[in-house]
């Protein structure tokens, strides 16, 4: 099962929570993930699901906060 990949799934965002975004620091979901795989970065390029319309894509995310995600695909903000 090395093939397996495993999917983070977001948590949706209040509209209180969107209108605070600093978004300069967001990440934004890709349909691919990328190229090279670089050891011991933080934060780490996973797979997120978008809450909203179930989308699967590839993120750069934190590990121990939530990170801001916007959806290429629906065009919604959510925590991943």
């Amino acid at each position: 099962m090395a093939n397996e990949i495993k999917v983070k799934v977001g948590r949706e965002m209040s509209e209180a929570d969107r209108k605070k975004i600093d978004r300069s620091k967001m990440a934004v979901l890709h349909p691919q993930p990328p190229k090279h795989k670089v050891e011991g970065q933080y934060p780490v390029h996973v797979a997120v699901q978008c809450p909203n319309c179930g989308a699967i894509g590839y993120a750069w995310v934190e590990h121990d906060t939530y990170t801001s995600v916007y959806c290429g695909y629906c065009g919604t903000y959510f925590y991943a």
